[in-house]
């Protein structure tokens, strides 16, 4: 029931809008909010996950899809932001989750609300909209078949992902050591990746 009801909420919710306001908009961007977790899998946060990375398929597909209009779309991808939803969020998270999350360090929402306001108002408006350095390397990492809106951004991209590749695995190796640890001394019993978070604050 949780995971239908997450479902509905963070991708289901997100595609219906853009359906039902998709014919009354002339030009603009439409912003999809994703998240860091979006991006990379994390201990605990499976459904989740699964829903924010559903989103990134949405947008491109969307954005290929209106290349004939003048209508933009981008993904935000915030990490965690100190909202009501968060502090909620927190009273239910494994070890584990909270240990990882804690790295990428804590964002303040007025600064992610602005960052995201400010780059769907650009003129050439970036797909993808990252927070912090831990964002931009992910961001970089999963670039993947993403659409481009500047050429500095492409050669980054092509330039700096086999480094970036290499760091990732140092941050991964971080991520399984605390995975372990926190089996071999839990304090809530590990998560099959749906049960103990409910995120679903921060759709």
């Amino acid at each position: 029931e949780q995971i239908q009801l997450m479902n509905s909420t963070n991708y289901l919710g997100a595609v219906y809008t853009v359906q039902a306001f998709l014919k009354h908009i002339s030009r603009g961007t439409i912003v999809l909010t994703s998240s860091a977790g979006g991006q990379v899998g994390i201990y605990g946060l499976g459904p989740y996950s699964a829903t924010k990375f559903a989103l990134r398929g949405f947008a491109e597909s969307l954005h290929m899809e209106l290349l004939d209009r003048p209508i933009h779309v981008q993904v935000a991808y915030p990490p965690d932001t100190d909202t009501p939803g968060f502090a909620e969020e927190n009273k239910g998270k494994p070890k584990a989750c909270a240990l990882m999350s804690e790295t990428a360090g804590l964002f303040q929402p007025e600064a992610v609300g602005k960052r995201m306001v400010m780059e769907a108002i650009k003129a050439n408006p970036p797909f993808g909209v990252w927070f912090g350095l831990d964002g931009w390397m992910l961001s970089t990492l999963t670039a993947g078949m993403s659409p481009v809106s500047s050429t500095i951004g492409a050669l980054c991209q092509v330039s700096l992902m086999g480094l970036l590749r290499l760091v990732s695995l140092f941050y991964l190796n971080d991520f399984w050591n605390i995975v372990v640890k926190c089996h071999q001394h839990p304090e809530t019993p590990p998560s099959v990746a749906a049960t103990a978070t409910n995120p679903i604050q921060e759709a």
